[in-house]
Order: structure tokens, then C-alpha cells, then sequence
């Protein structure tokens, strides 16, 4: 199904689907104020191999642990995948507390030697700097994390940004990664105490993917895969895109640069709309929310999307739009 094989890893699946379709859409990320970052099959893939030159030449390499502090966006998916091409695992996540005492016993457990942190996040970059004395160094040093060997800044936002500077980068030469190796940590929320680490290798993302497509053919037959609405980070298993790599479906993401949208619910009914998504992954406070809005139930844009092939996923479950 889908090409997979067992032998199957994040790097084959990304270069299968970019020769598969090349010029289907695979990542749409949208803002509020009207920009729209699509990227191909083809140009996900070439972009991932871009992002891994860019961070190896700031000495990540195979085997490295990466902790991403970027939030969802595009540079977030660059830099999660460009990873994996290095044979690098990597962990997506975001700080809670000011001290950065939620991270840095993470950080430790996980044997994190890299962090890529967005250069206009002054939260982050405080909490960072509360173990990480010489954060700016070349080298770092940190008692409280012994393995931690750099921090990466990201810019993402002036002229010469991080996807202008991918952009320009050759492809990596791909390493050479075992579909048992571990690609990606996921952390739990914590709430019986400490987060815990959860890792994942290529073979288990792959598992992950065909078990939730199987899973939701036998909850709804008529469920489509081709355009899914999922704004979570790849911090969540929710939000990992563990689909794309093994079904191939377009991801739709709202992008949110700053501050959220006045109208959030009526910004992600016309996101969808215009994207043409059938499937969508939504918490349940966004479907009450999205629900109680008559006037968006009613309105032109919703009117013309059919809410009978609108699918929302809710703690596992496979819900039905009225």
C-alpha cells in the first residue's frame, strides 16, 4: 500500500513522494494576512535536503540529538526534516515556564547536543540563557545539560531569512539511516508529574501512519486523505506529519507569525474552504467553537463547503460534521 516496504525510512519516503505526483501540493502553510507558503512533493523534498546542508554546516551531525524550539511553520517543517536526512533525531517542543525549568531536565534525559531557537523569541532565548551562560558562543557549555554542545539561531523574518538561506543551499548528500534508528522524541504534557520521552524510529512513523489511515477507513469508508486541515505542532503526535510520509496527503496549516487572527474560527472556515480540505484535525473546544457561529454555518463560504465531507478528528476519533 502506498510503495511502503519494510525497509522504509523518513528519507525514502520523502524521496518517493517527490517522484511520486512531484508536482502535487504537500505542505500549505497560510497567515492571516493572506500569505501562502506551498511547497510541492518535489520542493518539500529539495527544501528538507537544503535545510540539512544549512545545518550541517553548523555542525549537526548523524546521530546528533536536535531539540527545535521554532513554532509550527514552515521553518519548523524544514528544519524537523532536514534532520532526519542527516540521521539526526529530532525534537520538536515549546518552553512553559520563563526559567526554562521545564526544558532542562528534558534537554539532559534526551542528550540533546543542538538547539534551534528563533532569534526574535527573547522568552526562549532568557530561559536558554538561565544553564546556557555562553549562549551565543560557538561552542556551548551547560552544567545542567553536559551533552549540549550548540545553540542555532533561526532569523525568520527579515529579508535574509532562514528560507531564503535554504533556499540557496546545494542538497545534502543523504546519510545513510536504518529504519530502526530513532528519527524524532516526542515529550508528554506532563501531567502525572515530570514529561516523559517518547521515541519514534523511521519504522514506527511508518507503522503510525498506515495504522491511522487503516483506522479511519474502518471508522468512515468515505473518508478522504487528500487535503487535511492539521494546525498542531510536530511536537504532538497529532502533529507529526507521520500521514504525508506514508499516504501522501497534502497538510494544510494555518501560520500564525504573531498575534492570532481577530476572528480565528471564521479565519480557519475560510482556510479550509479555499484550500479545498475534506479531512481536518480539530480539538474539541475548536469544533464547539466552530459549531456555535451561525453566522459562519450560514454564511457564503461555509454554504459552498460540503460539511457532509468535512471530517474532524477528536481524541481518536473520527467525528462527522453536522
Amino acid at each position: 500500500m502506498f510503495g511502503l516496504s519494510a525497509d522504509d525510512t523518513v528519507t525514502s519516503r520523502l524521496r518517493y513522494w517527490s517522484v511520486t505526483s512531484p508536482e502535487t501540493l504537500a505542505f500549505v502553510y497560510v497567515t492571516p494576512d493572506g500569505q501562502r507558503f506551498a511547497y510541492t512533493r518535489k520542493e518539500l523534498f529539495s527544501m528538507s535536503r537544503r535545510a540539512a546542508s544549512w545545518l550541517s554546516k553548523r555542525n549537526v551531525c548523524k546521530n546528533d540529538i536536535v531539540l527545535c524550539l521554532v513554532p509550527t511553520s514552515p521553518e519548523q517543517t524544514f528544519i524537523a526534516l532536514g534532520t532526519a536526512l542527516l540521521g539526526a533525531t529530532v525534537m520538536c517542543t515549546n518552553m512553559q515556564y520563563r526559567d526554562g525549568s521545564d526544558i532542562s531536565p528534558l534537554m539532559k534525559d534526551a542528550d540533546v547536543t543542538t538547539v534551534v531557537v528563533d532569534e526574535t523569541d527573547q522568552q526562549a532565548i532568557a530561559a536558554l540563557q538561565t544553564f546556557i551562560p555562553n549562549l551565543s558562543a560557538p561552542s556551548v557549555i551547560s552544567e545542567a545539560v553536559p551533552s549540549l554542545k550548540s545553540v542555532i539561531f533561526c532569523n525568520r523574518f527579515s529579508q535574509l531569512s532562514f528560507l531564503v538561506a535554504v533556499a540557496a543551499e546545494k542538497e545534502v548528500d543523504l546519510a545513510d539511516v536504518s529504519p530502526d534508528d530513532v528519527t524524532t522524541i516526542f515529550a508528554t504534557s506532563g501531567s502525572s508529574g515530570q514529561p516523559k520521552l517518547v521515541t519514534r524510529s523511521h519504522s514506527q512513523v511508518m507503522t503510525m501512519g498506515l495504522h491511522y489511515y487503516q483506522f479511519s477507513l474502518q471508522t468512515d469508508s468515505s473518508l478522504k486523505t487528500d487535503v487535511h486541515y492539521n494546525p498542531s505542532s510536530f511536537a504532538w503526535l497529532s502533529g507529526y506529519p507521520f500521514l504525508y510520509l506514508t499516504t501522501g496527503q497534502t497538510r494544510v496549516v494555518p501560520y500564525f507569525k504573531g498575534a492570532l487572527p481577530d476572528d480565528e474560527a471564521k479565519f480557519t472556515m475560510e482556510l479550509m474552504k479555499r484550500e479545498g480540505v475534506v479531512s481536518a484535525f480539530l480539538l474539541p473546544q475548536t469544533i464547539k467553537t466552530l459549531l456555535a457561529r451561525a453566522d459562519l454555518l450560514q454564511c457564503d463560504v461555509t454554504r459552498r463547503l460540503d460539511l457532509s465531507s468535512l471530517e474532524a478528528t477528536l481524541s481518536g476519533q473520527i467525528l462527522p460534521l453536522p
